[in-house]
């Protein structure tokens, strides 16, 4: 018996180390080495360069008036039929939560130009993006319906405290957009703050650019959605305005070193 019990446990035992064995074989992590991660000094650069701007924009408005009359009105008027004459049924239920009374769609062209400045890795773009003017009651005064790049300037460095990427961007109003830049792997996200919007209660701004090591393309969007309300007709009604520029930044040829100075920027003054 005492046999037996001695010759059963030596089996357990036996059993558990070839398991134990064979689980760390399968346990054993295999690594996959991703090199996504780029260093904001880094990532700068390759932004260097003169390039060709082509592009779209796109605007659209929601509104939802608060009186339930003035809405199921707004809805017919703007409900979607099929060839039958009947009402969309997706049309219809998009709609009825916040009908769509306007959009439109244009494309852009333009150039950019950036280089670097400064002891540091510091960065100078000059962008001229321009589309076709919308005037008129598609588009309310200031979003999108007249190009605030024609020409835009954008400065960025690092942070000396962080050693992340600042920046500020200033439209052809002069008006000022500083923030910070996140880096996500060859792409970065900017977040820079709403000015000059009276009357707005909430306004989103953001700007993604991905810029892939020795690229010949680069690509940009940037993404705006205000949200305010107004009186009209006698009531009060949300109104919801989205507008989406998106481009591509195609290389040129590279100009030599005395000439790569932004072509937007005026010579000094004395110079010949």
């Amino acid at each position: 018996m005492i046999r037996a019990t001695a010759f059963m446990a030596g089996l357990l035992a036996a059993s558990w180390a070839g398991a134990a064995e064979r689980g760390a074989a399968v346990r054993e992590p295999v690594r996959y080495v991703v090199d996504d991660a780029v260093g904001p000094a880094v990532w700068m650069q390759r932004l260097v360069g003169r390039f060709r701007i082509e592009g779209a924009i796109h605007y659209e408005r929601y509104i939802e008036p608060l009186d339930p009359g003035r809405r199921g009105k707004l809805q017919e008027e703007t409900l979607q039929f099929d060839v039958n004459g009947d009402p969309d049924p997706e049309s219809q239920k998009i709609l009825t939560l916040r009908p769509k009374v306007s959009d439109w769609t244009r494309s852009t062209t333009g150039k950019g130009d950036c280089i670097n400045f400064g002891s540091g890795p510091g960065l100078q773009c000059v962008i001229n993006v321009e589309w076709e003017d919308v005037w008129g009651n598609a588009v309310r005064a200031g979003l999108g319906g007249v190009s605030n790049l024609k020409p835009a300037m954008i400065l960025a460095g690092l942070s000396p405290r962080t050693g992340s990427i600042r920046f500020l961007e200033v439209d052809d109003k002069g008006l000022a957009h500083p923030g910070q830049v996140v880096l996500d792997g060859n792409a970065v996200i900017l977040k820079p703050p709403c000015v000059n919007a009276p009357g707005v209660w909430k306004c989103e701004i953001v700007v993604r650019v991905e810029a892939r090591p020795d690229a010949g393309i680069l690509f940009a969007q940037i993404t705006n959605r205000l949200f305010f309300q107004r009186a009209e007709g006698g009531g009060r009604e949300n109104v919801e305005e989205l507008l989406t520029v998106s481009f591509s930044l195609r290389r040129t040829a590279q100009a030599t070193d005395a000439s790569r100075i932004p072509a937007s920027s005026p010579p000094a003054q004395g110079s010949r």
